[in-house]
């Protein structure tokens, strides 16, 4: 078991998240279905602890936005930027896939999914 303090950070680190989803228009649960994560999961994150891709992937939605009129469903619509969308599902998918088969830690795929973000991103030169 954790002691207090990591526990209080990581459930720190998941209001954040939350809060973030909130501010782009999204629910923690269709965050999730996003990036293929169970809604039954992303409450475990509190105590686990959030893992550094979805915070990622979540620094991309900021960035690029997500249309206010988007919401998941079973039928989800189409976002109106669903290019870039699935440009940028695909290449944290590849990246992750790539260090996976690699080896590497959670930590070095944050790495490498931040250097992705700042390849992708002029504005985080």
């Amino acid at each position: 078991m954790s002691d207090p303090e990591t526990l209080a950070a990581r459930a720190a680190v998941y209001d954040d998240m939350k809060e973030r989803c909130a501010a782009i228009g999204l629910k923690m649960y269709e965050f999730g279905e996003f990036i293929g994560v169970s809604k039954t999961t992303i409450p475990k994150w509190r105590s686990v602890g959030t893992p550094p891709y979805a915070l990622n992937i979540l620094q991309m939605l900021e960035t690029y936005g997500v249309p206010a009129s988007w919401k998941v469903s079973r039928a989800r619509p189409e976002p109106t930027n669903a290019d870039a969308l699935d440009a940028i599902r695909k290449a944290a998918t590849a990246v992750i896939d790539d260090a996976i088969g690699k080896g590497w830690s959670r930590q070095q795929i944050a790495f490498a999914l931040r250097a992705l973000a700042d390849e992708t991103d002029p504005r985080r030169t």
